[in-house]
C-alpha cells in the first residue's frame, strides 16, 4: 500500500511531514530497542518473584519444595532449573523477532503458557510502559 501527500505551503511545514513519514515506515530500530525493554522487565520480575507485572508469585508448597530438594533443583519459584528464565530473557529457546511494525518476545518453552496462567511471567510493567512511549515518541518527533 502507497499513500502520497501532496502539500502546498509552508516548506517548514512539509519538512516536519516528510521526516515524520519517514519515520513511520520503518520502526525497527525502536522496537529493537522496546524488545530490550521488555526482556530486562521479565528478569527483574524473576528477581522480584513476581510482582512486576501484578501480584507477587505465590510461594511453593512444602510438598514442592521437599521434592525440588529431593532433586537438586533450585527452591526458588519458576526456577528449578533456569531454563524458562533463561528462555525468557534471551537464552535458549528464546523469541525475539522484530519487525517493521512489530516486536515479539517470548519462549518457545511450552511450559510457559501453563505457568502464565499461574504466575504472570510474562508482560510489561507500567514503569516499562512509559518508557516505552517515550521512545516511541522520540523516534517519531523530528
Amino acid at each position: 500500500m502507497r499513500f502520497d501527500l501532496d502539500i502546498k505551503g509552508d516548506r517548514a511545514a512539509i519538512k516536519v511531514i516528510d521526516q515524520l513519514g519517514d519515520r513511520a515506515v520503518n520502526l525497527r530500530p525502536v522496537l529493537t530497542d522496546i524488545g530490550d525493554i521488555i526482556e530486562e522487565g521479565i528478569a527483574r520480575n524473576f528477581e522480584a518473584g513476581g510482582g512486576e507485572f501484578g501480584e507477587p508469585w505465590p510461594a511453593l508448597a512444602t510438598s514442592t519444595l521437599e521434592r525440588k530438594a529431593r532433586q537438586g533443583l533450585s527452591p526458588e519459584v519458576l526456577r528449578a532449573m533456569g531454563d524458562l528464565e533463561a528462555s525468557l530473557t534471551g537464552g535458549e529457546g528464546a523469541v525475539k523477532r522484530v519487525a517493521k511494525f512489530q516486536v515479539r518476545v517470548g519462549t518457545k518453552r511450552y511450559v510457559a503458557r501453563f505457568q502464565q496462567q499461574r504466575r504472570a511471567v510474562i508482560g510489561i510493567s507500567t514503569q516499562d510502559r512509559k518508557r516505552i512511549f517515550r521512545l516511541l515518541r522520540r523516534h517519531m518527533t523530528p
